[in-house]
């Protein structure tokens, strides 16, 4: 199986499953029969949940581990608000949208993205995004030259150590306000209805 057949059935997978909720929808997809694996080349068997939480700003994100393959890490992102700027200095990522509308940036130039959205973010460029409302969050596959959060486990203590490679930007590449205030006009108007 190559990338583009992976991405492919990964996609129907996602939007063939019942669940209403994204986070219970990745979490009950199945991949033990596809070809991830773990860094150690064991298969990977079931997604992982890495970690749900807020940026800075308050843009709410879960991040799924789905595995390895072709030498890169695969993950399934949801984010849900206007998601400051940040980079990875060691990665460089590729992403496909799953499901959502909104923007996205790379470094200072904003464009916008929907269903099945292609998009190269290369080592040290700021992302950032900002969902559209009206779609709700957005779903979208990461295919990393790395894994962004290594999870490693001490052999002393048989704890988990965990490594980010994450910088929010957000100084240097603020939130466009205009993007902005279009996105609180709809998230208003929505409110109303």
């Amino acid at each position: 199986m190559d990338d583009i057949k992976l991405i492919d059935e990964l996609y129907r997978r996602f939007h063939s499953v019942a669940e209403e909720m994204f986070s219970d929808r990745i979490a009950h997809l199945r991949i033990d029969d596809l070809p991830f694996r773990d860094q150690n080349g064991t298969p990977f068997g079931n997604v992982r949940h890495l970690v749900r939480g807020d940026d800075k700003s308050g843009a709410a994100f879960d991040i799924f581990r789905l595995g390895w393959f072709g030498g890169r890490v695969w993950e399934l992102v949801i984010i849900d608000g206007a998601y400051l700027p940040h980079a990875h200095q060691k990665i460089n990522s590729e992403f496909f949208i799953f499901a959502g509308r909104g923007f996205l940036s790379r470094d200072t130039e904003w464009s916008a993205y929907r269903d099945r959205s292609r998009v190269s973010v290369g080592m040290a460029v700021a992302h950032g995004f900002i969902t559209d409302p009206e779609f709700g969050p957005t779903v979208f596959l990461s295919i990393q030259s790395a894994a962004i959060r290594k999870i490693t486990i001490d052999p002393k203590t048989q704890s988990e150590k965990v490594e980010d490679d994450f910088v929010y930007v957000d100084d240097a590449f603020p939130l466009p306000p205009d993007l902005l205030n279009a996105r609180n006009q709809k998230l208003t108007a929505l409110k109303r209805i």
